[in-house]
C-alpha cells in the first residue's frame, strides 16, 4: 500500500497542483502489483517496456479494452488524466486496488454484460459501442478476447483516437498476430505492438 505522503502527492498531482505531464508520479503499481500477488496474468510487466512511449504521448483520456483486476487501468493511470475500462467480468479486486492507489475516481469502469467468448463480435459489441462513441480520448490500450474478430472489432471501436496499443501479440493467439499484421503495427516489446493513424 502507498505510504500516506506518497497519495498525498499523487492527489495533489490530481487537483492540478503539481499536474506536469512530463513528471507525471510512479504511483508504484508494479510494485503493489507484486505485494499483492496480482501480477500474474497482468500486462503490466510488458508496459513498463512503453513507458517513454506513453509519457511521450501525453495522454488525456485511454480507453482501457479488458480490465481483469484493474492492474493495466492504473499502471495507464500514471499518463492519463481518466482512463474508461471495459471488461465482460467485474472482478472485485479492482476496485481495492483503485482505492489503494488513490486513483477510483479517475477511472471509470464499464461492465459490458453482453461480452462472451462464445457470442459473435457484432453480439459483444453491442453494449460497449455507444458508450466508447459518447467518449473523447486520445489513446487505446486494447487486452480483452484474444481472437481474431473481437480483437478486429475492439480495434474499430476505438482507431478514433489515432493510437492504439495491444497487448499479447505472441503466437498463442493467433488471431491478435493476424489482425496486428494486417493493420501494420510496430512491435514494441514481445508482447507488444503500436498502431498510430498515418504511421
Amino acid at each position: 500500500m502507498l505510504n500516506s505522503q506518497k497519495k498525498l502527492i499523487y492527489n495533489l498531482a490530481v487537483i492540478g497542483k503539481l499536474n506536469e505531464r512530463s513528471n507525471m508520479i510512479d504511483l508504484g503499481v508494479h510494485n503493489y502489483a507484486q505485494e499483492h500477488d496480482l501480477v500474474k496474468f497482468s500486462a503490466i510487466p510488458h508496459l513498463e517496456t512503453v513507458t517513454d512511449l506513453l509519457r511521450s504521448l501525453k495522454i488525456t483520456n485511454a480507453v482501457d479494452i479488458g480490465t481483469f483486476r484493474g492492474i493495466s487501468a492504473s499502471f495507464l493511470a500514471q499518463f492519463a488524466e481518466n482512463v474508461y475500462t471495459f471488461d465482460a467480468i467485474d472482478y472485485p479486486e479492482k476496485y481495492k486496488v483503485w482505492n489503494d492507489l488513490g486513483i477510483n475516481d479517475r477511472i471509470h469502469f464499464y461492465l459490458i454484460k453482453s461480452r462472451r467468448t462464445d457470442y459473435p463480435y457484432y453480439e459483444n459489441a453491442k453494449d460497449a459501442k455507444p458508450i466508447i462513441d459518447s467518449l473523447q480520448f486520445d489513446f487505446a490500450f486494447i487486452d480483452g478476447f484474444h481472437d481474431y474478430d473481437n480483437v478486429k472489432g475492439d480495434f474499430e471501436m476505438v482507431k478514433k483516437c489515432g493510437k492504439v496499443l495491444f497487448h499479447d501479440i505472441i503466437p498463442f493467439y493467433p488471431g491478435v498476430v493476424k489482425f496486428t499484421q494486417e493493420i501494420g503495427i510496430t512491435k514494441l516489446h514481445r508482447f507488444l505492438g503500436y498502431w498510430e493513424k498515418n504511421s
